[in-house]
């Protein structure tokens, strides 16, 4: 009898198996190529900024850097929606004592690795003529703590990870999270973006400051935006105002910052700034492709892991590739070395390919790999 319960609990157990849809697999691969696109674009952004400054206002180089510029602007937005996606996640539990001694503290001994290496690399021609880079352990310091101009990024990711424990309750109730966004984007994105309009901009300054709602502002928007998306359903005419508020925020990004430029004789780097409703729409319409088009897309087990490794290097490739950018412009290669609307992204594929592959080597270090990229 036992004999015989016991083969009908295994007949069972075999058809529930049967009827039970095979594990999720928890690797979106559309986010992981959306990851390995900013990383590109974001190389775009600090390769058209290499003779941004210097080309003349109304030439034809600068124009075309400009629309460059103002084309990829997403980038830095989409990295945070994406780490917002990923780390705000309930299904990813971790104590505070793991989010310090692993997550943030890899930041840290990144950034600080990093830092130090530009810091050395900047003062390579004292050191090669045997004179002191530094007057004091505190210029060396205070030269790591200020950091080469792009690692900004690693420091606010850095306050963003330490405000999780706060952002992850907020993030996960729906109704929470929306009145966060709400708050957030009037304080940290709308109410500045009036900030240099003639009168306007005094009084929306003045309430700003007044409100104090600094528990809203900076990149936390767009922290708390990338999960809110995760399982939101938007239905084919929102979409389709966003992507045409996304279109049309490019388009205004390269007329405004060419009429300003223009205007004021000098080079105006107002509308590229990533807390602005421009900027957010376009890194909106871009995230929302990526999620839900690219992701009906079925990708080969192979390409697969090509992308989902290429995107674990990432992170790397930001930290190193103005070491390949400013190498490059020493070897005489600039984006204006031929017509730019064809070197610009070949200069920024090229810086690509050379810090993913200095990553990788990086990566096959025991030990050093888990702490510098």
């Amino acid at each position: 009898m036992c004999q015989k319960k016991l083969i009908i609990r295994k007949v069972i157990n075999m058809n529930e198996a049967k009827q039970m849809p095979a594990k999720e697999n928890k690797r979106f691969v559309n986010l992981d190529l959306l990851r390995i696109v900013s990383i590109y674009t974001m190389i775009i952004v600090h390769t058209a900024a290499m003779k941004w400054y210097s080309e003349p206002v109304d030439s034809y180089n600068w124009m075309i850097m400009n629309i460059y510029d103002s084309l990829v602007r997403f980038c830095v937005p989409v990295f945070i929606m994406l780490s917002g996606w990923n780390m705000l996640d309930p299904k990813r539990t971790s104590s505070i004592g793991e989010l310090y001694g692993k997550r943030i503290l890899r930041l840290v001994t990144a950034y600080i690795f990093w830092a130090a290496a530009y810091v050395f690399y900047d003062k390579i021609d004292l050191i090669a003529a045997g004179q002191k880079p530094f007057e004091s352990i505190y210029d060396f310091i205070n030269a790591i703590i200020v950091g080469h101009f792009h690692l900004w990024f690693v420091f606010m990711l850095v306050g963003l990870y330490i405000a999780i424990p706060v952002l992850k309750p907020i993030a996960e109730n729906p109704k929470t999270a929306r009145y966060f966004l709400a708050v957030s984007f009037f304080a940290a994105i709308f109410m500045p973006a009036f900030r240099y309009v003639p009168i306007i901009g005094t009084f929306t300054a003045q309430i700003n400051e007044k409100l104090r709602l600094d528990v809203f502002l900076g990149y936390s928007f767009y922290f708390v935006l990338g999960y809110y998306l995760k399982n939101l359903k938007i239905s084919k005419l929102i979409k389709l105002i966003i992507y045409s508020g996304g279109a049309a925020s490019v388009i205004a990004t390269v007329y405004l910052t060419y009429l300003s430029s223009v205007l004021k004789n000098i080079k105006c780097e107002l509308f590229y700034e990533y807390l602005l409703p421009t900027t957010m729409l376009a890194a909106l319409s871009v995230f929302i492709f990526f999620r839900d088009t690219v992701g009906k897309i079925k990708f080969s087990q192979k390409a697969t892991k090509i992308i989902s490794y290429i995107s674990g290097c990432s992170f790397g490739m930001y930290l190193i590739h103005d070491f390949i950018n400013m190498n490059l412009v020493k070897m005489g290669l600039t984006v204006v070395s031929v017509n730019p609307v064809f070197m610009v992204p070949l200069f920024a594929f090229i810086v690509f390919i050379i810090s993913f592959i200095a990553v990788s080597i990086i990566k096959l270090i025991p030990g050093l790999n888990k702490f510098i990229v």
